[in-house]
């Protein structure tokens, strides 16, 4: 691993600019990486990122956190069935709440419910 980091999701009305022909620099990759649209500023979303200069293992890609980093586990909208069973059993063996995002009929806004 070359670069890495962690830290909360900056929310933007204008995005940072990210220079096409030099987008590969650390600043660029995680003004890439750690940036959203104001408009999702409600999830409150912290990032873990690693880099690699080689293409890494799975093993390599994992990070490890104590059951003390989570509060809950919100799975979303559109989140693959197997994912969500598998997201489900592991959290509730950790007995970390699980909640899936719906969305409200005849609406844009999305409901969050404890599955």
């Amino acid at each position: 691993m070359f670069f890495g980091g962690y830290g909360p999701v900056g929310y933007y009305i204008n995005l940072p600019k990210i220079a096409p022909l030099n987008h590969l620099t650390p600043e660029n990759i995680m003004a890439e990486q750690m940036s959203k649209a104001w408009d999702w500023g409600y999830d409150k979303e912290v990032r873990f990122t690693k880099f690699f200069e080689d293409l890494p293992s799975d093993n390599d890609r994992k990070f490890q956190l104590g059951n003390e980093y989570f509060e809950e586990v919100i799975i979303g909208l559109n989140a693959p069935i197997d994912h969500q069973y598998e997201i489900r059993t592991v959290a509730e063996r950790k007995k970390i709440p699980v909640y899936k995002i719906r969305r409200q009929i005849d609406s844009f806004e999305l409901l969050k419910e404890l599955i």
